[in-house]
């Protein structure tokens, strides 16, 4: 988003906010008793503090665990009603259907469409487009035999190209597009398009480069706030390309007009000349060019990207599930054999057919659904909504519902089978939405993914590329309006030194070892400062049963840098210290926040930020805290008898007494003991928690750690001295440091003089950027750098080796100062516990199952998991 762009309308967000406040328009009682109740919004801003714009789906399925199942939220000025839940859904969607019927405006449409269309539309003319389009649709073979001889033959195209690759490692989103596009290609127009056409990938190229834009953040800042288009460029690039897509769709129809033959109707686009000419003395005619030109447009894209990504989805679980993928090709071999699969064969395939509606139910590709809207005053769960309000109901809600889905969070096929193994439907299945609004397309979307997904399962079988086990494919979804696997990485398009923008800030990046190494070590007083960052800036003035290990992991390791900084330790139990830990955990967790971000580069917009505000308050209760404890230690200080860090810094305080411009005042001791605190506790114990979690991931690795710890430990205590006779344990350590990743960008740099690096100038002062994950995953350095992979750390003989290239502390003049501390900690908590425990995930979960996928924090910490730790004999 072009955040610098907002900063010429801050003058008149002021003006619209006193006025807003003056006329109590924001604040009426009255009016926000009419909707669900909800979050308190603010003025201007509504609710948009406590949303993730890359996230809504996750975002408001949260809050409706706090609000329930119908809940009101404000995005900028519009009040929106969400809908959670199968039954909540259902009964609005289905049981409601003509209340629900409506489509608000949505301003990049309505400017894109003109109220023209079949989707984001409305009233008459939309009826009109629908009736017209499911009709003419069926009419060219949807659903019928005629459309499935089309998908064989695409599917015929796919598999030679495929073929071609001689198994060698491909990415298919393109090719996968361009046959999923040629489906609905031949009822539009009634001809395919050859692949490497360059209109047809122009055309790909356009259609997918809006769906990622619509899904962006800085266009739905564009929907709360029109008046901010000109100042966002995604918005003006949208528009640019529907442009483009219209100039080719008229052009299209000029031609066909000419060749136009009502008794021989071609395409979809012959059927709708014919019935415009039919209408030509109607003066309310919906059968214009303007019409025409956008049902094409939206047909199209619906067409193409919701079954082509939802094929990806498919293929991607296929390699991450292999078992699966082998139970599906037993029963293709079984029923259908070498023949062409077809729709019929379905029925006779209830594994196949419950893998394709679990892909559609875990992928999830369209969370939000599209908006609805209130046609009618109706009343839902005894919540009054009036006509015309704007309403999300949450389909990720309804297919992650856990009252109809026994592993909502699993990919389990299952769901969709009965204990005789037979095909079971779901009525909380709808990745097509429901009522009046369904998808016009679901039977032709349906058709397509049973043949292509059978047809490709049938002649090869997907492996992930050299290098790369299942474990290691991430599931973690695009920011985009529908939900697509991951991409590449960014740093492959620019080099490893490049610039980006945060709102005013310019900011070098500086990515891979050679870069990193160069910059941080062999230039390392250059790249010695640390720039200002407004928030810091402020903080600175079991026995077998599954259990969650992190709050032991977390008070254990805090009692370490406790017993240093206070000359104590606490007890678990004691509530000053779970309060203490609270405090941090939960600053770390906000620090990481996209609304801390965005106060990072606009430190004005702080008053409407709830984050940065609970963070200076936790800041406040901490500083409290530990300003009393050395006062308290003050009262009892003996320089000769120095019981602690802080006894220590009050000794040299009291030296330097009358040194006007010293810095061991009450200021530096209360950030010192904060920021060590921090540090001595979180990066530790955050490591710890993902190397029990790789631990059960990877039994086998487990297994042979604990193997050398009984060869060379046994049962005694295990000390630092072991650590060199124990070369495996040690690389898995390592291991989990470099995977784990804890830090993937560094804390930032700032240049202290004039530096040029890699023959780009860089002037004093500059904002840097060491981008550590592209360290720690430099395909140059690590033979298998997205794998979990202890034998990066050995040589052929087993022997621990040092590799130069694993910096998880950093490097240079700001490397982590607790360095050695941590290190000694992670191998004397590591390897105590596993010779004490094997570590297992809870009943009825794999370790097929357990997910890597970070959760939000400052630093990468794993998502909550429970652990299983069984004695060992």
């Amino acid at each position: 988003m072009d955040w610098a762009s907002l900063v010429p309308v801050g003058l008149l967000f002021i003006l619209i906010l006193l006025l807003i406040l003056k006329t109590q328009h924001f604040w009426r009682k009255q009016e926000r008793e009419k909707l669900p109740p909800g979050p308190q919004p603010l003025p201007i801003i509504g609710n948009l503090h406590i949303m993730d714009l890359k996230k809504l789906g996750p975002s408001m399925l949260q809050l409706s665990e706090t609000y329930g199942p119908v809940f009101t939220i404000q995005m900028g000025m519009r009040k929106i009603v969400v809908l959670s839940g199968y039954e909540t859904v259902k009964e609005a969607l289905v049981n409601n259907a003509d209340a629900f019927a409506g489509r608000p405006t949505v301003p990049i449409m309505e400017k894109a469409g003109q109220g023209k269309g079949v989707i984001f539309t409305s009233g008459e003319n939309w009826k009109v487009m629908r009736r017209f389009t499911l009709s003419t649709l069926r009419d060219f073979g949807m659903g019928k035999k005629a459309v499935e001889d089309h998908v064989v033959e695409e599917y015929g195209h796919l598999a030679d190209i495929i073929e071609s690759q001689k198994g060698k490692p491909l990415e298919m989103s393109e090719m996968m597009n361009a046959a999923i596009a040629n489906i609905i290609v031949s009822i539009l127009f009634g001809k395919r398009f050859d692949y490497e056409d360059p209109t047809f990938k122009r055309l790909m190229s356009l259609m997918n480069e809006n769906m990622r834009l619509f899904g962006s953040p800085s266009v739905s800042l564009y929907n709360l706030f029109p008046i901010l288009g000109c100042f966002l460029k995604d918005s003006k690039s949208f528009h640019q390309n529907i442009k483009e897509l219209n100039d080719f769709f008229k052009v299209t129809v000029s031609k066909y007009l000419k060749i136009l033959d009502r008794n021989d109707q071609r395409s979809f686009i012959d059927a709708f000349l014919v019935r415009q000419q039919e209408e030509k003395g109607n003066p309310n005619t919906f059968f214009d060019d303007e019409n025409l030109v956008v049902v094409v447009r939206s047909l199209f894209a619906a067409g193409m990207d919701t079954t082509t990504t939802t094929l990806r989805w498919g293929l991607l679980l296929m390699m991450k599930y292999p078992e699966i993928q082998k139970k599906v090709q037993e029963e293709i071999d079984q029923v259908i054999g070498s023949n062409p699969p077809r729709t019929e064969h379905r029925t006779k395939m209830p594994y196949t057919d419950a893998v394709v509606h679990e892909i559609q139910r875990f992928a999830n590709i369209l969370p939000l659904n599209l908006p609805h809207e209130t046609t009618m005053d109706v009343t839902i769960k005894g919540y009054f909504i009036p006509k015309g309000t704007y309403v999300i109901p949450l389909l990720n809600s309804v297919l992650q519902d856990k009252t109809q889905w026994e592993k909502p969070g699993s990919f389990y096929p299952e769901h969709f089978l009965n204990s005789e193994g037979k095909f079971v439907k779901k009525d909380a299945f709808m990745p097509f939405s429901a009522g009046r609004r369904i998808c016009a397309g679901e039977t032709l979307a349906k058709m397509e993914l049973f043949l292509f997904f059978t047809s490709l399962l049938q002649r090869f079988t997907f492996q992930p590329p050299p290098g790369v086990s299942s474990s290691d494919l991430d599931l973690s979804p695009t920011t985009r309006f529908v939900v697509a696997p991951v991409p590449y990485k960014l740093s492959k398009e620019y080099g490893p030194v490049f610039s980006v923008q945060m709102g005013q800030r310019k900011i070098v990046v500086i990515s891979g070892y050679e870069t990193v190494k160069e910059a941080l070590v062999n230039q390392a007083d250059a790249f010695a400062e640390r720039p200002k960052i407004p928030i810091f800036e402020d903080l600175t003035r079991g026995n077998g049963k599954p259990f969650d290990a992190s709050k032991i992991i977390n008070a254990a390791v805090a009692n370490i840098i406790v017993s240093i900084l206070l000359g104590k330790r606490f007890d678990y139990e004691d509530s000053r210290f779970i309060r203490l830990q609270h405090l941090i955990n939960e600053s770390m967790r906000l620090a990481g926040k996209p609304s801390v971000t965005m106060y990072n580069i606009f430190p004005y917009l702080g008053f409407l930020l709830r984050a940065n505000k609970t963070l200076l308050k936790n800041r406040d209760e901490f500083h409290a805290y530990l300003k009393a404890t050395f006062l308290e230690n003050l009262k009892t200080l003996d320089k000769n008898d120095q019981r602690s860090f802080i006894d220590a810094f009050l000794v040299k305080q009291q030296e330097e007494k009358s040194t006007t411009n010293g810095y061991f005042h009450n200021g530096n001791l209360l950030s010192l003991l904060s920021n060590l605190f921090t540090a001595g506790i979180e990066t530790v114990s955050t490591t710890l928690n993902w190397s029990f979690l790789l631990m059960l991931k990877y039994p086998e690795i487990q297994r042979k750690v604990q193997e050398e710890i009984e060869r060379v430990i046994g049962s005694n205590p295990p000390r630092i001295e072991h650590r060199t006779q124990m070369p495996y344990t040690d690389a898995v350590i390592h291991e989990v440091q470099r995977f784990a990743n804890i830090l993937p960008l560094d804390l930032p740099h700032e240049t202290a003089e004039d530096v040029t690096l890699k023959d780009y100038f860089i002037p004093k002062g500059t904002y840097i950027i060491p981008l550590l994950t592209s360290v720690l995953r430099d395909t140059t350095q690590w033979e298998k750098p997205d794998m979990f992979y202890p034998e990066h750390f050995l040589d052929s003989k087993g022997k621990f080796v040092k590799k130069d290239a694993f910096m998880p502390f950093s490097a240079g003049r700001r490397i982590c100062a607790g360095e050695t501390l941590a290190k000694m900690e992670l191998f004397l908590f590591f390897t105590s516990l596993l010779q004490r425990f094997t570590f297992q995930p809870p009943p009825g979960v794999s370790s097929s199952d357990l997910d890597l996928s970070p959760g939000i924090s400052f630093n990468v910490v794993p998502k909550p998991y429970k652990i299983r730790a069984v004695a060992r004999s």
